[in-house]
């Protein structure tokens, strides 16, 4: 009997300075230039290390960079360890059924091709993300970022700026079988990315399966384009939740939540073309709608559901169910859309709803519920919008 097992997992280096091609690259002294060739050494299980430089085809790299399997990519960081197509193709092609793959500390910019010009992903298990940045990426669908049929997605710390596509400027996420699948994004940011459909996020579900993406402590700014973040479910059911977040200044519909159940807590809203529009008539909470074109507090809002403790320009106004405990005060926001120490969002928000979503941290990983300046009030004592306000702690009635 032949006993065989596979081989213990190990580090490929690749470094564009000290590296050569020729090199076995398993370790720095005996690194190998190119990610192409790194990718070509690794095996299952294995890391691939770049360390910082400009990676292009003008610096001998292939595009696409194709990796199959499960293997874990280290940048040095997202200003260090820089991808560039050189508008020449797809950058970085990921794929391998049921495969766990990690991405992080590296940028990707300059793709150009009809289909997630920056990255595509096809068919994976588990798909990470972190620490990562995607600019400048020229495509049809999914410019940035692309990922199609896969189970798991978590991206976290990643930035998106100024990719333009037809649809999905910043990323398209697609699911197309019958499988269920969720994407959780978090603290990451959308810049002036445009699309005619989803110019920072268009998520789609196409199979009949549940399907569903999670936004917390993101910001979207000055996307262009129909709509921003858009869920559209064609087949099977969508679910979804935006928390902690904040749009601002995109030209058009800031959060579009077409046949999907989302749950928007704690989210601000402000100098956005339109802010909300759902047909699937969304559970808004705790949330500030301001200085909108088109939105809550206008006759020309899109179907919209129950709203509570949130402020709401012109209260009287917009095709939503007030549900209580809405204000129609100004919400005093500081310069960067944050709510001041005096705005009277401070402490008029409720604490079911983001106990119920665990929601501890505000958009800048600041605590939940520290001011405690209305104890008269038997709901709650957190603030309604993204931020919570840290200036001003008291407790039973004594300045802290």
């Amino acid at each position: 009997m032949i006993l065989c097992k596979h081989a213990a997992a190990i580090t490929i280096y690749v470094d564009q300075t000290s590296g050569d091609d020729a090199n076995n690259g398993q370790t720095p002294s005996s690194a190998v230039a190119t990610i192409t060739q790194g990718l070509l050494l690794a095996n299952i299980g294995d890391t691939v290390n770049i360390s910082q430089g400009t990676y292009s085809p003008s610096n001998g790299e292939a595009l696409p960079m194709n990796f199959s399997g499960p293997i874990t990519l280290q940048g040095a960081g997202p200003e260090l360890t820089i991808l560039d197509g050189e508008f020449e193709g797809l950058v970085l092609n990921v794929s391998g059924l049921g495969a766990v793959v990690s991405i992080d500390g590296l940028s990707v910019i300059n793709g150009e091709s009809s289909i997630g010009a920056g990255m595509r992903v096809n068919g994976v298990a588990e798909f990470s993300l972190s620490n990562c940045s995607f600019r400048n990426n020229d495509g049809n669908i999914g410019a940035g970022l692309y990922i199609f049929n896969t189970a798991e997605i978590s991206m976290t710390n990643c930035e998106f700026n100024n990719n333009n596509g037809g649809i999905g400027g910043a990323m398209q996420i697609e699911y197309n079988n019958d499988d269920d699948g969720i994407m959780n994004v978090t603290q990451s940011t959308f810049s002036s990315n445009s699309a005619s459909a989803g110019s920072s996020i268009h998520f789609q579900g196409n199979g009949d399966g549940m399907h569903t993406l999670n936004i917390a402590q993101s910001q979207f700014f000055s996307n262009g384009g129909g709509n921003n973040v858009r869920f559209q479910t064609n087949v099977g059911t969508s679910f979804g939740s935006v928390t902690n977040s904040l749009f601002a200044d995109n030209p058009g519909t800031a959060l579009d939540t077409q046949n999907a159940n989302v749950d928007v807590v704690n989210v601000t809203f402000v100098n956005n073309q339109t802010a909300l529009d759902g047909d699937e008539q969304p559970d808004v909470i705790n949330s500030i709608f301001w200085d909108n074109n088109i939105g809550l507090g206008s006759p020309l809002i899109g179907v919209a559901g129950d709203v509570s403790f949130s402020i709401v320009q012109d209260l009287e106004f917009g095709n939503y169910i007030d549900a209580g405990n809405n204000l129609g005060s100004n919400p005093l926001l500081t310069a960067d859309y944050r709510i001041s120490s005096n705005s009277p969002a401070v402490d008029m928000g409720s604490d079911l709803a983001v106990d119920n979503l665990g929601l501890i941290q505000d958009i800048e990983l600041e605590q939940r519920k520290v001011n405690l300046l209305q104890l008269n009030r038997p709901e709650g004592f957190v603030d309604i919008g993204a931020n919570e306000v840290q200036d001003l702690i008291f407790k039973n009635g004594f300045d802290e």
